[in-house]
């Protein structure tokens, strides 16, 4: 197969930890919150790429899971800026900000609600999230949305 005009070479992504590492730091995540890893069985595929994904940000660390005796347990994310944003542990009240907005149709005002309550900033901080931060973001809050 030739490469087309639009052929761009991929960056390599530069990695800090071990495939397994990233795994297992997703894993928590998902275990702690019981969330089963056939969270969508109807688009299975698209479920393993969105884990992948997530494990490479965990691997780049883009992300960070933290245990903090106020908040928790938290996932912290480093900001291409080099600022931090912390999730603090979900809790069944949180639940009540993303609750009404619907996943498919409104993705991203859901992930605003939820991230914005967890990390105590609003929806608008994480409205101005941009490209790899932005990526990031949206994934940790999936996993939110089946908590």
């Amino acid at each position: 197969m030739g490469m087309g005009k639009w052929y761009q070479a991929k960056k390599e992504k530069e990695f800090r930890l071990s495939e397994e590492a990233g795994q297992a730091a997703v894993l928590e995540f998902l275990n702690f919150y019981g969330v089963e890893l056939e969270f969508a069985r109807d688009a299975e595929e698209s479920a393993d790429k969105s884990l992948d994904a997530m494990r490479d940000y965990y691997r780049m660390g883009l992300l960070e899971n933290k245990h903090d005796e106020s908040l928790g347990f938290c996932v912290v994310q480093h900001l291409v800026s080099g600022q931090t944003l912390t999730y603090r542990e979900m809790k069944g009240s949180d639940r009540l900000a993303a609750d009404r907005f619907d996943a498919k149709t409104q993705l991203n005002e859901k992930a605003n609600a939820i991230l914005g309550k967890l990390s105590g900033l609003g929806d608008d901080a994480i409205m101005m999230l941009m490209r790899d931060d932005r990526k990031a973001a949206v994934l940790v809050a999936t996993v939110f949305f089946f908590v």
